[in-house]
């Protein structure tokens, strides 16, 4: 089995292999229908009018996996032969029931990843909220001093900045919950599960893959799109049982 971008060999020499798994997106994918070797491609992004296009003028050439039954709904005539959630090292993030008194947003500091939405909805249930993630160049920068930055106090609102291994599984492990209240339909959402593996619930919005990732009341709550009263209210309560 190989795996590459369209600027690996592995197109090039397909004949060496018995299968192709590609990960790297619409133009490989399109490499892959000229391949005489079997190629399988998994879905990572949101379908978009345009890559939606692309890949069913190939559907009948390649074979598709998808991360979510809800990305897999979006076109559904592709020649899927699999749905496999994202993964992670489970055994890499620490179990731990014995949380802090903060809500933490772990994410990219993006508008549809609705980081505004969980200072509103932390403030109004009275926790402190810590954030933590990327900030892109452009619109996510501007979105983030005009938006973010104002809120931001280091006590009520703190920001972590860009964290990773260690100092995030430690913020994931010690939260009260973790926020996901996102405003656009996102196929998986891997930090939901990070969560979880350390016993941390997830207050999410149902949009999008979290339905199929969190078990609402069990292992958190999710309300509806848009829904952040409904999502205070729950915290509130603590609506769900740990």
């Amino acid at each position: 089995m190989g795996q590459g971008a369209p600027s690996t060999p592995a197109f090039l020499e397909a004949d060496r292999y018995d299968v192709i798994h590609d990960h790297s997106g619409p133009v490989a994918a399109c490499l892959g229908a000229t391949s005489g070797t079997p190629v399988l491609h998994t879905l990572h992004g949101p379908f978009t009018p345009d890559t939606r296009r692309l890949f069913r003028t190939i559907a009948d050439k390649i074979y598709f996996n998808s991360i979510s039954e809800f990305q897999r709904s979006r076109c559904p005539e592709l020649n899927y032969v699999g749905n496999i959630y994202n993964a992670i090292q489970v055994e890499t993030y620490p179990f731990c029931d014995e949380k802090h008194d903060y809500a933490l947003f772990l994410g990219r500091f993006s508008e549809d990843k609705g980081v505004h939405n969980a200072i509103h909805v932390a403030g109004k249930a009275a926790i402190p909220l810590r954030m933590a993630g990327k900030v892109d160049p452009g619109a996510d920068t501007l979105y983030s001093e005009e938006r973010i930055k104002p809120h931001v106090d280091g006590e009520n609102v703190v920001f972590e900045g860009e964290v990773g291994g260690e100092q995030k599984r430690e913020l994931l492990a010690r939260a009260r919950f973790l926020l996901f209240p996102i405003q656009w339909e996102e196929p998986f959402g891997l930090v939901m599960i990070g969560a979880l593996a350390c016993d941390t619930s997830v207050v999410a919005s149902a949009m999008g893959a979290a339905p199929e990732v969190v078990e609402d009341g069990e292992v958190g709550v999710l309300a509806g799109p848009g829904a952040w009263d409904e999502m205070i209210a729950a915290i509130r309560a603590d609506a769900w049982t740990t």
